[in-house]
C-alpha cells in the first residue's frame, strides 16, 4: 500500500491517481474501517479530481456506517461530505439527482438520531408514528429495522413494560436477527427472563 500512496503523489497526471484508489478499493474491501486506506482514497480522488467518484464513496461509506456498525452520527458527517463536494459536479442533471439523495437520507437519519436522543421524553403515540414511518419505504433502505425497534425496546423497557418491549423483541427475532446486534446484552436478558422468552438466551444464559 506505501508504494502504492508513493505512486500517486509522484504522478504528475491527476487522472492516474484514480488507479491506485481502483487498487486501494479492490484490495481492501474487508477492511473499509482502516482510517489510513480511507485517507488515502479520499487523497486519491481528490487529486484525481474525480469528484464523482469522492462522492459516491462517502455515500457508501455513510452506509457501510449504518449497516456495519449502526454509526448513524458518523454516517451524517460523510453524507455531509459528499453534500460539500456534489457542488462541484460538472453535470447539471447528476449534481440535482445527487443532491436529492443525499438530503432525503440525511433527512432520514436525522430523524432516527432525534428518535434516540430524545426517546425517554417522546410520548408514546409519537415514538410510535415516528417508528412507523422509519420502517416504511425508503427509510427502512436507509435505516436498520433491528436498530428501530430496539429504539421501541428500550422504551418500553425503562417503563418497565416487559410485554411489550418483547413484542419488539420477537420482531427482531423474525428477521433472524441477533437482538444482543442492536442492545445492550443486559436488557435482552432481563426481558427474555421476565417474558418467558428465551429464544433470545444463550444456552449459558438458559442455565444460569
Amino acid at each position: 500500500m506505501s508504494n502504492v500512496r508513493v505512486f500517486a503523489r509522484l504522478s504528475l497526471a491527476p487522472s492516474l491517481n484514480v488507479l491506485p484508489c481502483q487498487y486501494s478499493l479492490a484490495v481492501n474491501r474487508n477492511t473499509v474501517d482502516d482510517a489510513s486506506i480511507n485517507k488515502s482514497i479520499i487523497e486519491f480522488y481528490s487529486q484525481a479530481e474525480r469528484y464523482d467518484k469522492l462522492v459516491s464513496y462517502y455515500i457508501s461509506q455513510s452506509q457501510s456506517c449504518i449497516e456495519h456498525h449502526g454509526q448513524y452520527e458518523e454516517a451524517l458527517m460523510h453524507l455531509k461530505a459528499a453534500s460539500a463536494l456534489s457542488i462541484k459536479l460538472n453535470d447539471a442533471a447528476a449534481k440535482e439527482k445527487i443532491k436529492k439523495l443525499i438530503d432525503e437520507r440525511c433527512s432520514v437519519i436525522e430523524w432516527f438520531v432525534y428518535a434516540k436522543e430524545s426517546l425517554h421524553s417522546m410520548d408514546r403515540l409519537s415514538l410510535e408514528n415516528l417508528c412507523t414511518d422509519l420502517l416504511s419505504p425508503p427509510s427502512n433502505h436507509i435505516i436498520r429495522e433491528g436498530d428501530i425497534y430496539a429504539l421501541l425496546i428500550e422504551y418500553f423497557f425503562a417503563l418497565e413494560q416487559h410485554e411489550e418491549a418483547c413484542k419488539y423483541l420477537k420482531k427482531i427475532q423474525e428477521q433472524g436477527r441477533d437482538p444482543n446486534e442492536y442492545l445492550d446484552k443486559s436488557i435482552v436478558k432481563k426481558i427474555s427472563r421476565v417474558t418467558g422468552n428465551n429464544d433470545s438466551l444463550s444456552d449459558d444464559e438458559f442455565e444460569e
